[in-house]
């Protein structure tokens, strides 16, 4: 079995209405540091 080590990401398109909370960057021991947050969407 192989490993990948491609970088990957994906964009979020949607109609509504929601909130993006506790917005950070994350630094790991290893690799590079990113952004991460929580979504709350609305449905209705």
């Amino acid at each position: 079995m192989t490993t990948s080590n491609e970088k990957s990401y994906f964009d979020l398109h949607i109609t509504g209405l929601g909130y993006l909370n506790r917005i950070r960057e994350v630094k790991p021991k290893k690799g590079d540091s990113f952004l991460a947050c929580d979504i709350a969407a609305l449905n209705g």
